[in-house]
């Protein structure tokens, strides 16, 4: 049996040191992935933990089905469907760890993750969380990008708020966070369709230390049915990273606030409009275009708004989606 469970939940010492929360929604395909990185590492390792998927209702049954994992690992199943927030916030009330790893379950870690950030939190002990440099790949597992390389040198990263208020520079994936900072800070935000894991990052940035470490440990995986894929196509990026971002701005100190807010907007301006031609709908690409103009409401965001909605007509003439 590969998970150790216990009903004491308490912020004792006595469960095991890391928690890995894997929440799941239609992702068997890629989850073999996922709990073989896991599992790879911490069958060896030198601390106690624990890995149990948190599944939001998926209609296509066992996560684990076929996957050789089935009665190895722990499986949550909801008795209905909760969205994304909620069932992520159900796995970590249920994580008996000192530490909290939440790993989607279409994303995976690479050798030596686990055990560089476990060093990191010893080595820094005033730190909340941890996290590590991400590579970005698609459905079929091919690197496609790398998040930016924040430092040189792993330490504690100053300034991290700071970043978080113009543009999200980590993904899930990457990092861990100590359950006392979860306790402390509340619950990840519903309220939010598919940022609510950035208004996250920059509650605990505004209040505790955060070490960065500059070696890409993880996979962030991209692909046609994922949320956030989804959530392009719909047009519904631009409104839920204005909600986010306005969230995040009131964390700043009031005399960064607007500066960081005038780069804020003139970068998501540019990111709405990218995003115009990946649209599912005209009403989509238009709502990304309404977006961008809010983000920077200059007379070039709309001159270039507009040629991104004829460019999308004209791409998409022959489509019922366009009309």
């Amino acid at each position: 049996m590969l998970v150790t469970e216990r009903s004491d939940r308490s912020s004792d010492d006595s469960g095991p040191l890391l928690s890995v929360v894997i929440p799941a929604y239609q992702c068997r395909r890629f989850i073999q992935q996922t709990l073989t990185s896991v599992l790879g590492q911490l069958e060896s390792a030198a601390f106690t933990w624990e890995v149990f998927v948190v599944d939001d209702a998926s209609p296509e049954g066992d996560p684990l089905q076929d996957t050789g994992f089935e009665g190895r690992v722990k499986v949550v199943r909801q008795p209905r469907n909760l969205g994304h927030p909620e069932n992520l916030n159900s796995g970590i009330r249920m994580a008996a760890g000192q530490l909290i790893h939440v790993l989607h379950g279409d994303d995976f870690v690479f050798a030596g993750f686990y055990d560089s950030v476990v060093s990191a939190f010893q080595q820094f002990p005033s730190a909340y969380a941890v996290f590590t440099q991400c590579v970005i790949v698609n459905e079929s597992g091919k690197w496609t990008g790398v998040s930016p390389l924040l430092a040189d040198r792993t330490g504690i990263l100053e300034r991290l708020l700071q970043r978080l208020s113009m543009e999200n520079v980590l993904q899930t994936p990457s990092i861990i966070v100590r359950r006392d900072a979860y306790q402390l800070l509340g619950p990840f935000d519903s309220r939010y369709s598919w940022t609510e894991d950035w208004e996250m990052w920059a509650r605990i940035a505004a209040k505790f230390p955060v070490v960065y470490i500059d070696q890409a440990l993880c996979a962030y995986r991209q692909h046609r049915s994922s949320s956030s894929t989804r959530h392009v196509r719909e047009g519904l990026t631009g409104a839920d990273t204005k909600r986010c971002l306005e969230a995040i701005w009131g964390y700043l100190p009031a005399h960064e606030r607007a500066e960081l807010k005038r780069k804020a907007g003139v970068l998501q301006a540019q990111r709405c409009l990218q995003c115009v031609q990946w649209a599912g709908s005209f009403k989509a690409a238009a709502a990304q275009v309404r977006m961008a103009i809010w983000f920077h409401p200059s007379l070039r965001v709309v001159v270039l708004g507009l040629r991104r909605l004829i460019q999308f007509l004209l791409k998409n003439r022959s489509s019922t989606n366009a009309v």
